[in-house]
């Protein structure tokens, strides 16, 4: 089977405003008025009032449960933040949305000091803590979600927020950000049971939660339990919105469609996919890997070729393309596209040394030495034409050229 897209790291902020908690300690109303009140402002999307309210009251600040209230405030509902340590809040008007004044012009106000020397202070000083376990997690997690946050440690702690929700969790800390986070940990870890756990854990929070569904589905086709993977991948896609997710979904979508024997469905979704991404390269072998099992010759020299068309004078989409030959072969239809990409006259010396490189890789592949030598050496000589050639492209053809003329100094010879 071909590979299936990547596994997705990132899920959109879809939580709801209000910032969930596990109840307040029973009979403590100190704890379950702001509570109620700060869960009542996030809900209005007044955002700088409840994350003030928690700063300014010294006996809630000091309780690690509005610790992490703080953290989900700050880190979801910013306005704008400077290196994910310091953010800035806003009280929205009624109809704004987070999202719709995130980074753009305005007044915004900082809200207390750096986020990540408080969370460190605390941590070191009650490592045990659920709360501030989670609260470690998320500040994590949001930062590399949106990629504000420089990766790595923070200071002597680990960078992996999988842990510290995995500590929250078991103490009766979670949600579905933290339980899809522990999910993803476990999959990142190859533990697949575990973290299929997991995402329908997470699944049971935020059934349409799109990246859940999505890494769902990929664990059950590699499985081989297909219908369980139909079912979540097809959720993934009615909740994707952007056009690299969607396409990597319909990529699966296809695959599973393939496994299933439902061909014209397959090829549908695998359609779908390089019409949102065209470069799409799971869609891309997938469709190539059909039409050769189907024996459909026009549509696969056409897909082959427009595929490649996309951009001459980038390697990308000839590398996938050579990628598919080297694990699958090649036969007539092959050989179709390889005359054809010779009768082309390609524009300026990027084409040209691309164009050949790749169609000497094809020679190469099939041990025909002299086209192989030929269409390198075109290659080489438009590559050394060019002001800035592709970073180590002249050495390497330059090398393999060498090879192929003198055949006992190649290695395993």
């Amino acid at each position: 089977m071909y590979a299936a897209g990547l596994v997705r790291y990132r899920i959109p902020l879809l939580l709801a405003l209000v910032c969930i908690l596990t109840p307040a300690a029973h009979g403590d109303p100190l704890e379950a008025k702001a509570e109620a009140h700060i869960q009542a402002l996030v809900a209005a999307g007044k955002f700088k009032s409840a994350a003030d309210y928690i700063v300014d009251r010294k006996a809630l600040f000091a309780r690690p449960r509005f610790v992490r209230q703080y953290t989900h405030i700050l880190t979801t509902d910013y306005a704008y933040t400077i290196n994910f340590s310091m953010f800035a809040l806003k009280d929205l008007h009624k109809g704004q949305s987070i999202e719709a004044v995130r980074g753009k012009p305005g007044k915004y106000s900082l809200v207390g000091g750096p986020l990540d020397e408080l969370l460190y202070k605390r941590f070191k000083r009650d490592p045990d803590s659920p709360d501030l376990n989670y609260a470690l997690g998320e500040y994590l997690s949001r930062g590399a979600a949106c990629g504000c946050r420089k990766p790595g440690p923070l200071k002597d702690l680990s960078a992996d927020d999988g842990p510290y929700f995995l500590k929250a969790y078991r103490h009766g800390v979670s949600d579905a950000w933290s339980l899809f986070r522990i999910a993803l940990d476990y999959h990142k870890q190859g533990n697949t049971e575990k973290a299929i756990a997991f995402y329908r854990k997470s699944l049971a929070e935020e059934p349409d939660n799109a990246d859940a569904n999505y890494n769902l589905a990929f664990l059950y086709y590699q499985k081989g339990d297909l219908n369980r993977a139909k079912r979540h991948v097809a959720r993934s896609l009615k909740a994707y919105r952007d056009a690299g997710p969607k396409a990597d979904a319909y990529a699966l979508q296809g695959l599973v469609r393939m496994g299933l024997k439902d061909s014209n469905g397959a090829e549908h979704s695998l359609r779908q996919a390089l019409k949102a991404q065209r470069w799409n390269r799971q869609a891309f072998s997938a469709l190539l890997g059909l039409y050769r099992r189907t024996g459909q010759h026009e549509k696969y020299v056409s897909r082959a070729e427009g595929y490649i068309a996309l951009d001459y004078g980038n390697t990308y989409t000839f590398n996938a393309y050579v990628s598919f030959l080297r694990q699958n072969g090649q036969t007539r239809d092959d050989r179709k596209v390889e005359r054809d990409l010779l009768g082309l006259k390609p524009k300026g010396a990027q084409q040209t040394g691309a164009l050949y490189y790749n169609l000497g890789r094809m020679a190469d592949m099939r041990d025909d030495r002299a086209a192989a030598l030929k269409r390198y050496r075109r290659a080489l000589a438009a590559l050394k034409t060019l002001k800035k050639p592709p970073q180590g492209a002249i050495p390497a053809i330059g090398g393999r050229i060498g090879q192929l003329q003198h055949p006992a100094d190649e290695p395993g010879r």
